[in-house]
């Protein structure tokens, strides 16, 4: 089980990582700044990257709780 978790916690780093790469070039403000945090914060991509990456972390917590 402690594979599959793991598996799968590297998938989702991947795709949040992906996603909030993709949320960054689409934001049309400077990249320096809180204007760009406050863009790149409202930018549903953005944020289902973080969302992605939050999930990463917790089945990678669960992987590394399983015994076996």
């Amino acid at each position: 089980m402690a594979v599959l978790l793991a598996f799968l916690a590297a998938c989702s780093f991947a795709l949040g990582n992906v996603l909030q790469q993709k949320g960054d070039v689409e934001t049309s403000a400077g990249t320096q700044g809180a204007r760009f945090l406050v863009r790149i914060l409202s930018h549903p991509v953005w944020l289902a990257g973080l969302a992605m990456q939050v999930a990463g972390s917790v089945l990678q917590g669960e992987g590394l709780k399983d015994p076996a």
